[in-house]
């Protein structure tokens, strides 16, 4: 009996270790696979649009270019705006009613740390209003 017992429990400690290995595979393959996406942030009012807030001016082409050619490259875009409610509504109908590629809005589902933290998780920050500092 002792033995089927000790047979029982070497067996239970190899599915929980194979189980464990499997998640841990399955957790660095999706890790790996964000470090080869690059992520960009962009802002809305300024940068894919004139700023004419609260309105929504004139698309800026070249934005919305350089979003395409991003989005093609495999590159995750991100909506990155002050707007809410409302407004918020009104810029994402926009967005789609003209074809502008974007995967997400004010959010920052891909954080390697799993942070959830307001501040986005980005390669890249387009703003209109960016100043870089080196």
């Amino acid at each position: 009996m002792d033995k089927v017992l000790i047979i029982l429990s070497v067996l239970a400690i190899i599915v929980m270790f194979a189980l464990i290995f499997i998640s841990a595979r399955k957790q660095r393959k999706k890790i790996l696979d964000m470090q080869y996406k690059k992520i960009v942030a962009i802002d809305f009012d300024g940068t894919i649009v004139e700023d004419e807030f609260p309105n929504i001016g004139a698309i800026k082409q070249e934005t919305v270019d350089r979003m395409l050619i991003e989005k093609a490259r495999g590159s995750v875009l991100i909506i990155w705006t002050c707007r809410g409610g409302t407004r918020l509504r009104e810029a994402v109908k926009f967005l789609k009613t003209n074809n502008i590629p974007f995967d997400y809005v004010n959010r920052n589902p891909l954080n390697p740390l799993g942070d959830t933290t307001r501040k986005l998780y980005a390669d890249e920050y387009w703003d209109d209003k960016a100043v870089k500092i080196q």
